[in-house]
C-alpha cells in the first residue's frame, strides 16, 4: 500500500481513541521499534510500504525487537504513523533538506511520496476519511513540536508533517502544489505586499436590484469593466515597480476583460528572475453555472508572468441587510422595500488549497466564505495556510468589525498572514460622496492585515488621498512594529 493511503487508513483506525493516544498516553515515537521502522520506509527498494511493516500491523511476529505487544493492533498502528510522519520529514516544505554536501538522497518511497504530491497535490487519499497532506505552514515561520504544546485531545497535533483533511461534503477540495520551475520567490519579495482598492469612487460600481422566486437579489460590478481593467493594470505594474511580491485586490471589481488586460501587461514587463503572486480580486466568471444559469463571483490568482494559477469561486453569497443598502445609497427592489437582498450569483462547491514554493500555502476566502465556518473556515483549521487572502466588499475595513474579529478567530489557531482588502465604493457611498477624494481617509479602511504567527499583530490600512490615482498602499511585512492586537480596546 502506498504510504500516504496507509497514513489515512490507520487515522481512521486510532482516531476514536485519541484522548488514550494523548493522555494515557500510547508509545508511539518511544517504542523500541519506532527507530526500525522509520529505516526500513527509508531504505526499502520499493514505492510501497514493506511487508515487514504490514506484517507488524496485522500482529505478526517483527524481525526487529517490539515493545508494543502483538494483539494491541491500533497501538502498533500509532507507532507506524509516527514512522510515517517522521519520514515525511525529509520531503516537507518547511524542512531544507536538500543542501549541497549535507543532505541524504531519497529513497524510492519517499521519492514517490514526493512525487504524488507535486502531481495530485496530496500524499494520498482514501474514501470517506480524505486527503493526506504537508502539514501546514510550508513556510520556516511554523511551529515545531506541536505536540509538546498541544491542549486537549486532537490528534492532528501528535504529527509534525503529515495530516489528514476530511472531505467537506457537500463540497470538494482541490489540492494544488506548484512545482519551483513554475514559480519562484525570494525571502525578500515575499516580505513585500502591495494592495490597491480598484473601485475608488461611488460610481466604479453598479448595484441592480432585481426580484425572482419570492425574493430580492442584488448584482454588483464594475460601471465600466474595461476603464476599471485599466486601472488595476496601472495600479498592479505600480506595485510591481516598488518590488512587491504578493498583490491582493477586493472583491468585485475585476472582469475578464479586465484579467485580460492585467496579462498582456503583465507578458510585457521584463523578466526580474523572480515571480511575483497576484490575488486580482474578484468578479463575475467569463461563463455561468449550467445548473443555474447564474455567474459565479470568482477570484482570479495568477503569477507576475500573468500565468493563472488557479480561480477560486465564491461558495457563499452575501445577504445585505436593508439597513445596510440604505446606509450606501443602494436602490432595493420596488417589490421587497426594507428587505435583505442576496448577492445575485451561483454558489460554487470546490475549494482550492495551493502550495507554492517558498511563499507557502494559501487560500482564498471570498467576503462571506471568510465569515463562515463551513466550510472555508473549518479548511483554513485544517490545512493551517501561511496566507489566507479575503478579498471583500464592505462599507470600511475597522478594527472591531467583522473583518478584524474573523481575523482573530482564524488567526490564532492557524498562526496565518491573513490579508483582507475591499474597495472604498461603499465607503465613499455612505459618506455620501462621489469621488473618493472628498472622502476623509479615515473613514476608508481598505485593508486588514493580521499576523497570528508574530503575537497576533495587526494593521489597518486607509488610502493617501495626496498620491495619484490609482490609488495604491504598499507594505513592508515587518509586523514587529505593528501594534498588538487588543480588539476589546477598540472600538466596533
Amino acid at each position: 500500500m502506498p504510504p500516504g493511503e496507509l497514513f489515512a487508513v490507520l487515522w481512521s483506525r486510532i482516531e476514536r481513541h485519541t484522548s488514550e493516544v494523548i493522555l494515557n498516553p500510547w508509545l508511539g515515537r518511544n517504542a523500541i521499534e519506532y527507530v526500525a521502522l522509520g529505516a526500513l520506509l527509508r531504505t526499502t527498494a520499493g514505492v510501497d510500504v514493506p511487508i515487514e511493516i504490514e506484517d507488524y500491523l496485522a500482529g505478526k511476529t517483527a524481525p526487529f525487537a517490539t515493545d508494543v505487544a502483538k494483539d494491541h493492533l491500533e497501538q502498533r498502528a500509532f507507532v507506524v504513523m509516527c514512522a510515517l510522519d517522521d519520514a515525511a520529514m525529509d520531503i516537507h516544505p518547511s524542512v531544507k533538506t536538500r543542501i549541497a554536501g549535507l543532505s541524504a538522497a531519497l529513497g524510492p518511497l519517499q521519492t514517490a511520496m514526493k512525487a504524488a504530491r507535486t502531481a495530485d497535490g496530496r500524499y494520498g487519499y482514501v474514501a470517506n476519511v480524505g486527503s493526506v497532506i504537508a502539514k501546514g505552514q510550508l513556510t520556516s515561520r511554523r511551529v515545531q513540536n506541536e505536540s509538546d504544546e498541544a491542549n486537549g485531545a486532537n490528534l492532528d497535533s501528535q504529527f509534525e508533517y503529515l495530516t489528514v483533511v476530511a472531505d467537506p461534503t457537500p463540497h470538494s477540495v482541490r489540492f494544488l502544489v506548484v512545482p519551483p520551475y513554475q514559480f519562484g520567490m525570494s525571502d525578500t519579495m515575499a516580505q513585500k505586499l502591495g494592495i490597491a482598492p480598484i473601485a475608488e469612487d461611488a460610481d466604479d460600481l453598479t448595484f441592480t436590484a432585481s426580484s425572482r422566486s419570492g425574493r430580492g437579489y442584488l448584482d454588483a460590478r464594475p460601471t465600466n469593466p474595461d476603464a476599471l481593467g485599466q486601472r488595476m493594470a496601472e495600479a498592479v505594474a505600480h506595485l510591481l515597480d516598488r518590488g512587491v511580491g504578493v498583490v491582493a485586490l477586493p472583491e468585485l471589481v475585476s472582469s475578464g476583460s479586465a484579467i485580460a488586460t492585467l496579462q498582456k501587461r503583465l507578458r510585457s514587463r521584463p523578466s526580474s528572475g523572480h515571480t511575483p503572486i497576484l490575488v486580482c480580486g474578484s468578479g463575475l466568471s467569463t461563463d455561468p453555472c449550467p445548473s443555474t444559469g447564474r455567474f459565479f463571483n470568482e477570484a482570479t490568482v495568477l503569477t507576475g508572468r500573468g500565468k493563472v494559477l488557479f480561480k477560486q469561486q465564491k461558495i457563499h453569497p452575501f445577504n445585505m441587510a436593508p439597513r445596510r443598502m440604505e446606509q450606501c445609497r443602494v436602490a432595493s427592489d420596488p417589490l421587497h422595500p426594507g428587505k435583505p437582498h442576496m448577492e445575485d450569483i451561483a454558489a460554487a462547491t470546490v475549494l482550492t488549497v495551493c502550495d507554492l514554493p517558498d511563499l507557502g500555502r494559501i487560500i482564498v476566502m471570498i467576503c462571506e466564505d471568510f465569515e463562515q465556518a463551513q466550510p472555508t473556515g473549518v479548511l483554513a483549521f485544517s490545512t493551517r495556510p501561511d496566507w489566507i487572502f479575503a478579498p471583500v466588499l464592505d462599507v470600511s475595513l475597522d478594527l472591531g468589525r467583522w473583518g478584524h474579529q474573523r481575523c482573530i478567530e482564524i488567526g490564532r489557531r492557524t498562526l496565518s498572514r491573513i490579508v483582507v482588502t475591499s474597495s472604498a465604493t461603499l465607503s465613499v457611498r455612505r459618506e455620501g460622496k462621489k469621488e473618493l477624494v472628498e472622502t476623509p481617509a479615515d473613514k476608508v479602511g481598505i485593508g486588514i492585515l493580521y499576523d497570528g504567527h508574530a503575537g497576533r499583530r495587526v494593521k489597518r490600512l486607509i488610502p493617501d488621498l495626496t498620491s495619484a490615482r490609482p490609488q495604491t498602499v504598499y507594505v513592508d511585512w515587518d509586523s514587529s512594529n505593528w501594534p498588538q492586537d487588543d480588539v476589546g480596546q477598540r472600538p466596533a
